[in-house]
């Protein structure tokens, strides 16, 4: 986040010259140690976070290889057909695969 919104990270820099950046570090603690205290189930959020991402990841791969295809956007640097076909084929997989998932979620009523 600090590099994001261009401020001094790194916990090699004192806190006086990174105090967004210590700011930032000590909220994120503060809201961990508050998780403790709510009963928050961490495995059972790593499992949520882990199927959003693997149902996400075929949109994503489709917007990358349209992009990757792009003169304006890649410059010299498009890449070649053959990696395209493959590209196009992953994302065609990881697709099926989030499908298939969603589908026997529901037919076991999950």
């Amino acid at each position: 986040m600090g590099e994001a919104m261009r401020w001094r990270v790194g916990l090699e820099v004192k806190p006086a010259r990174a105090a967004k950046f210590y700011m930032t570090l000590g909220l994120a603690t503060l809201v961990g140690l508050l998780l403790n205290f709510v009963h928050f189930d961490p495995i059972r959020s790593l499992f949520i976070a882990a199927v959003i991402n693997g149902v996400l990841a075929a949109p994503v791969m489709a917007l990358m290889m349209l992009m990757e295809r792009s003169h304006k956007i890649m410059g010299k640097f498009t890449v070649p057909v053959s990696l395209q076909i493959v590209g196009w084929a992953g994302t065609a997989a990881m697709f099926v695969a989030s499908v298939a998932f969603i589908v026997s979620g529901i037919k076991w009523g999950k």
